[in-house]
């Protein structure tokens, strides 16, 4: 899912934890609202306004959000922040032995590779 999915429906990861259902979530993270920011993008051009503002009111980052402290406080299990597929596939069997054990395991993915 991606991060601002996250951040609009943390409570979900409540109800999982408080109906103990086995899962793990990747949290796709770009540290943006960045639909949003493609759409302001849009707008501004259209109004005549400078698109570099685009990231106003979207982006997620100073500070960056905490996902995995999120997902914890609601009963998740989760390590630290990963940025390669090398690192991904650790962290995919460390949470495939939580859940195989009836847990929840948070897997914040922090993506690059877009023009911010």
């Amino acid at each position: 899912m991606g991060d601002g999915d996250f951040l609009m429906g943390v409570n979900a990861f409540w109800t999982a934890s408080h109906m103990e259902l086995p899962l793990m979530v990747v949290v796709a993270n770009n540290r943006s609202y960045f639909n949003d920011e493609a759409h302001q993008e849009r707008v501004a051009v259209i109004r005549d306004r400078p698109p570099q503002n685009k990231w106003v009111g979207q982006r997620l980052d100073q500070p960056p959000v905490d996902i995995i402290a999120l997902a914890v406080a609601q009963g998740f299990e989760g390590n630290e922040p990963i940025t390669d597929a090398d690192q991904l596939l650790a962290e995919m069997e460390r949470g495939e032995k939580v859940v195989k054990a009836g847990g929840r395991y948070i897997i914040d993915a922090r993506r690059t590779g877009y023009e911010g």
